[in-house]
């Protein structure tokens, strides 16, 4: 299942930041606890990686003649 949050055209929007807190807020206190913090934490980190690994491999393709 893809997370609408971490799509491409997502990240971009000026409200991804916003958006993903509000789907951290679980209890829809408007608060962060440490856990919901952990879970924003998550999806930034894995979002990042991800588009890491995509630059890494369009390079690697880009250098090697496979586009």
């Amino acid at each position: 299942m893809v997370d609408p949050l971490l799509t491409p055209q997502g990240r971009k929007e000026p409200y991804y930041i916003t958006q993903l807190f509000r789907a951290a807020d679980k209890n829809q206190d408007n608060q962060i606890c440490f856990e919901e913090f952990l879970y924003i934490l998550g999806k930034l980190v894995k979002d990042y990686h991800l588009q890491y690994h995509r630059q890494l491999c369009a390079h690697y393709c880009t250098q090697h003649s496979l586009y």
